[in-house]
């Protein structure tokens, strides 16, 4: 079975009002106006959610959504993957940005240096190789 490197980052509807806020360069390159909207309705069937501003709506697909929250967590500090498989979930009551990574072969550490936590210890010389890395 493979290793699946998974994470989720959820942003419910106070999170997403806020990063408006902190982020109107980036609300206003996706299409909203620069003022607050008056609610946000998620459409987790159409994977989109629709901003109502006094005298207009926006449609937000998940394309600009991703785009949109991928900006702040930058900006914010949050790490995100580089690699893997990237989605955005609309549900009722908040938008996750997903990453995913399958690792169909079991990636090979990238360091050299082995693990200090635990002796590396081998078959029936265990208590040899113990004695040597003590003594040194």
């Amino acid at each position: 079975m493979p290793i699946m490197d998974e994470r989720r980052i959820k942003f419910d509807l106070g999170a997403i009002r806020e990063i408006l806020k902190l982020s109107q360069f980036a609300a206003l390159s996706v299409g909203l106006p620069s003022t607050d909207p008056s609610d946000i309705v998620l459409n987790p069937p159409a994977a989109a959610a629709t901003f109502k501003f006094v005298g207009t709506e926006v449609t937000l697909g998940s394309e600009k959504l991703g785009a949109l929250l991928v900006a702040y967590c930058i900006r914010s500090g949050i790490k995100i993957p580089r690699k893997g498989d990237r989605r955005v979930l609309v549900e009722p009551t908040m938008i996750i940005l997903a990453f995913i990574q399958d690792h169909v072969i079991t990636p090979i550490p990238q360091s050299a240096t082995p693990d200090q936590a635990r002796p590396c210890v081998v078959g029936s010389n265990a208590s040899v190789e113990l004695s040597l890395h003590r003594q040194r």
